[in-house]
């Protein structure tokens, strides 16, 4: 899977490191609470005894996967505090944008979900 263009924009946007460097230590800003962060985060990541990746898991020598998830967490707390949220507040940490979620499912009797919107 190749990253189209505003894909490319917002990782560069999100990774203030450009380079992979000996000291191993990397620089991401995410939107944390409405306002724009910088995490100092390492390139140590959690892998299981056969010294695979834990959590994300990018195609190919991908770095910036692992260092965005790993100064997500940070930001939160830890790699198990991450679990169970939902898509578009991640969305919103990613891009800075506000975003919320609309729900296309079953809306009961009393609401019909507008599919000319969908």
């Amino acid at each position: 899977m190749v990253c189209d263009l505003g894909s490319e924009l917002l990782v560069s946007r999100l990774l203030l490191t450009k380079e992979i460097n000996s000291s191993g230590a990397y620089q991401v800003r995410l939107c944390y609470n409405g306002t724009w962060t910088t995490v100092l985060v390492d390139d140590h990541f959690p892998v299981s005894e056969d010294n695979s990746l834990l959590f994300s898991r990018a195609l190919g020598n991908q770095l910036w996967v692992s260092l965005v998830e790993k100064a997500y967490a940070k930001l939160h707390g830890s790699f198990n505090s991450m679990g169970g949220g939902h898509a578009y507040q991640g969305m919103a940490d990613l891009t800075g944008a506000p975003c919320e979620r609309i729900g296309f499912q079953d809306a009961g009797a009393e609401q019909k979900v507008d599919t000319e919107m969908v």
